[in-house]
Order: structure tokens, then C-alpha cells, then sequence
């Protein structure tokens, strides 16, 4: 939507068209109501008795063995963690280097990253938009006196994010150019009232629907939202499922089929048969836990209970699972998988390498997320902090994406060891991993060596 659209649309007296017309979006985003459905294992098919129906035993009672998976789930943990597990690393470029902007990257730091607990909240996200495939981060200032690295304040940042697996519905639009000029969230409060909070780049405004859409707003100085949204869950979507329902629906059957069958079916060859002896009249029930069997002189009893096809069975089964986890790019690691396996670090780093390629993939979009984010919090900064204000304008954070590895601190300290000269002091603690704060490691370092040096001398 235009600028000018939404001036006209704004204009209008009939606050029941504006609505409508703010609850579209530019982004094809699958709906969550379908996605739940497949993300949620106890609403996959298998559970459904009018696709399923019922298959009852002697007492009435459902005997299905109805098996659901959540796979779906597990491809979103999996690929979140292999984004997010490992910290992103922030990168500074300004155009003066002096005390101030150390200064002004610290509170960025304090406020952003622990204030603010981003990296924990990375991985919530992560989960909401690899499932729900949208979110929108809303920076906002509250009125609450903070005193963060010796600077006091009496407003706080903070931060809230929405999307549809929080019940939240996102509704942006861009104009021409593919720029968001209005993002609207929907809910429902506390009292079950239909809410719209819609923000532009000046106006921040608030429908709620009590006796027909009521409307108020507020002049706000920039929009202060992050949205990101992609075309398709992190499973792959509905191909992934089918073979998912597959395995569902084989476990389920092959669940009856073993529950019915685990009791030992035997052949009875009853041998001299005594003139007085009756056979037994007593149906057999599947709650029996034993029998007993009267055998004739020379009679003799052989197990003869069917195994079944259980190694095509398996198989199969096999087969699918591998399929599943093979279109979804995500590595099978499950405890199972790698007690079978050479579980060394380097094969488990092989392992993950079709995990973290997707990682990669799936970071660029989250690169461009957490630039305009940070960019955000730098323009709410400069005005919170004005007397950093020139700083925090002229500050720009960029963002790296690490892919979850499982080398270990050895194998990282060798690789800095054979490295030697040709790698910063920098990069060496950063790729030995143990610290946060790779600057001020940095400095530390430096420090000590000046102190040992002058000792020498």
C-alpha cells in the first residue's frame, strides 16, 4: 500500500472498511491454522476418527494404535538451535573511534544483548518463525529510571515479539518498491475483544472492536517494528508431512497388529486322546495372561506364531524416516543414530554439515532481520541517550550467523596453534570459543604480555 492510499485510507469516517483493509498483507505467508496442523503431532491425521475410524476391541474401547510423530517440531528445534545455540557475533563500524563510541558500544551491548536477554529470545523467535513462518519484533520505551555502566536514565527499552503460534495474526504491506509502510497485529484481549494495533512511520494506531470498531492513535517519531516472514515452514512443508503421515500410519497399524499378536500362539498335537476328555469351550480374550492345556499321551505343543514381514516393515519405515529428514535438510542425530555410528567429533561434525548448510541459508534473511533491527535500537538509543547521540547515528552493527559445530575446545586450540602468526589475537580467542567478550580478552591478553615484557626487562 502506498503512502498516499493509506493517507486516503485514514481519511475515511466508516472505521470498519480501514480495518478491512489493514487486515491484508503483502506476504504470501502460509496460514497458521494449516501449519498447526502439521506442526502439532496430536492434530497430525492418525488421530483423526473420521479418517481413522475406530477399531474396537471385546470391550468396546478403541484398540488403534494410533502413533503420531512430531517430527515437525523436531526439524524446528533442530534448525533453531543450529542457528542460535552458538551466539551471533556482533561486529562495530564507526565513523570516529574514540572513548565515547566504546562508551556508546557498551550500553548498546548492556541494553541489547543483556538487558534485553537477545540472545535467549533469538532462539524463541527462531522457533516462531521456523514453524509459523512470520513474527514482528516491536522496540518500544517505557518510563522506568535505569542506571546501565554508570549512565542514569529514566527510560527503559525494551522489546516484544508476536506471531501466529502466540496467537497473534501479522498483517504488513509494502509499497512498489517492496518497503513496509504499515504493519497491523491482531489479537484478542483479556475480555475476548478483537484488538488491531496498525503502526506507520508516524502513527501508532489502536482499533477496538466494542460495539463497532472504535479507533484511537498516537503521533509516534518512526516505525518501531522488525517483521520477517518466509513462504514455507523449516520442515518443507506439506511434502515432508505426507511422508511423515506414512510412518504414522504403518507404526499405528503395525501397533494393532503386534498388541494382537504378542501373546504365543501355539499348535496343539493332543496325542492319545482319553475317552473322557472334553475339549475346552472357553473363548480366549486379549486381557489372558496365561492357559492352560490338557496334551494327550505323545501330544506335544509348537510355537507357530506368525513373525510377519517385520524386515520389510522396518525397512520401509526406515526408508521414510531417512526421506523426511533428508527434504527437510536437517541431520538425524537422535541418540539412537549416533550410538550406531562412530560418534567422534569429526564424524558428528560431518554429520551436521546438510544442518548447517541450511543454517547458512536460512541466516542471510536473519542478517537482514537483525540490521534493521539494530539499527532501530540505535535510533531509540539517540534518543534516550542524547548525549550519544551523534555516536549511536553514526554506529553501524553487523551481524554473523554461527552455525551450531561440535569440534571441540582441542581441536579449535590446534587449529589457532597452526594458525600462528597469520591469525589476529582476535580471531584466535574467537575461534577458541570460551569467551563472550572477545575485546576485552583481547585487552587483557595485550596487558599481561606488556606487564611480563617490562618484568623482562
Amino acid at each position: 500500500m502506498e503512502i498516499q492510499e493509506l493517507k486516503e485510507l485514514f481519511s475515511l469516517t466508516d472505521t470498519s472498511k480501514i480495518v478491512e483493509a489493514l487486515r491484508k498483507s503483502s506476504f504470501d505467508v502460509p496460514k497458521w491454522a494449516e501449519l498447526e496442523k502439521q506442526y502439532d503431532p496430536l492434530k497430525h491425521k492418525i488421530n483423526d476418527t473420521a479418517i481413522y475410524p475406530p477399531i474396537t476391541d471385546e470391550n468396546g474401547k478403541d484398540d488403534f494404535k494410533r502413533t503420531s510423530l512430531g517430527l515437525q517440531k523436531l526439524f524446528v528445534d533442530r534448525i533453531t538451535q543450529a542457528m542460535f545455540a552458538t551466539h551471533p557475533t556482533l561486529t562495530y563500524s564507526s565513523v570516529d573511534e574514540n572513548e565515547n563510541t566504546t562508551k556508546a558500544i557498551e550500553l548498546f551491548e548492556e541494553i541489547y544483548l543483556h538487558r534485553n536477554y537477545i540472545n535467549d529470545d533469538n532462539i524463541e523467535r527462531g522457533r516462531s518463525q521456523n514453524s509459523a513462518c512470520e513474527i514482528v519484533t516491536l522496540w518500544k520505551v517505557i518510563d522506568k529510571p535505569q542506571l546501565i555502566k554508570g549512565i542514569k536514565s529514566t527510560k527503559k527499552v525494551k522489546h516484544i515479539t508476536y506471531s501466529p503460534d502466540k496467537g497473534y495474526s501479522i498483517f504488513a504491506q509494502t509499497d512498489n518498491d517492496g518497503e513496509i509502510t504499515v504493519i497491523s497485529i491482531g489479537y484478542k484481549d483479556e475480555n475476548g475483544i478483537d484488538v488491531l494495533d496498525t503502526y506507520t512511520d508516524d502513527t501508532y494506531y489502536k482499533f477496538i472492536n466494542k460495539d463497532g470498531w472504535q479507533i484511537t492513535k498516537q503521533a509516534i517519531p518512526f516505525m518501531p517494528l522488525v517483521h520477517k516472514a518466509s513462504k514455507e515452514p523449516v520442515w518443507g512443508g506439506e511434502a515432508v508431512t505426507k511422508l511423515i503421515e506414512q510412518i504414522e500410519e504403518e507404526l499405528s497399524f503395525q501397533g494393532l497388529y503386534n498388541k494382537r499378536n504378542s501373546k504365543p500362539t501355539f499348535a496343539r498335537y493332543k496325542g492319545k486322546k482319553d475317552p473322557t476328555d472334553k475339549d475346552s469351550t472357553t473363548t480366549e480374550k486379549s486381557t489372558d495372561t496365561r492357559a492352560i492345556i490338557n496334551i494327550g499321551e505323545g501330544g506335544f505343543i509348537k510355537d507357530v506364531t506368525w513373525q510377519g514381514a517385520l524386515e520389510s516393515v522396518k525397512d520401509r519405515r526406515n526408508t521414510l524416516r531417512n526421506a523426511a529428514f533428508e527434504q527437510a535438510q536437517v541431520a538425524d542425530i537422535s541418540f539412537n543414530t549416533l550410538i550406531n555410528t562412530n560418534t567422534s567429533a569429526e564424524n558428528k561434525e560431518f554429520l551436521l554439515t546438510d544442518t548447517k548448510a541450511k543454517a547458512i541459508d536460512l541466516g542471510g534473511e536473519w542478517i537482514k532481520f537483525f540490521y534493521e533491527e539494530t539499527q532501530l535500537v540505535l535510533r531509540i538509543l539517540a534518543d534516550v541517550y542524547s548525549e550519544y547521540r551523534e555516536v549511536f547515528e553514526n554506529l553501524t552493527v553487523s551481524t554473523k550467523i554461527n552455525p551450531y559445530s561440535v569440534n571441540t575446545t582441542k581441536e579449535n586450540v590446534e587449529v589457532v596453534e597452526k594458525g600462528g602468526s597469520a591469525m589476529s589475537l582476535e580471531t584466535k580467542i574467537k575461534t577458541i570459543g570460551l569467551v563472550s567478550d572477545i575485546q576485552a580478552e583481547a585487552e587483557a591478553i595485550r596487558s599481561e604480555q606488556s606487564a611480563l615484557a617490562n618484568q623482562g626487562l
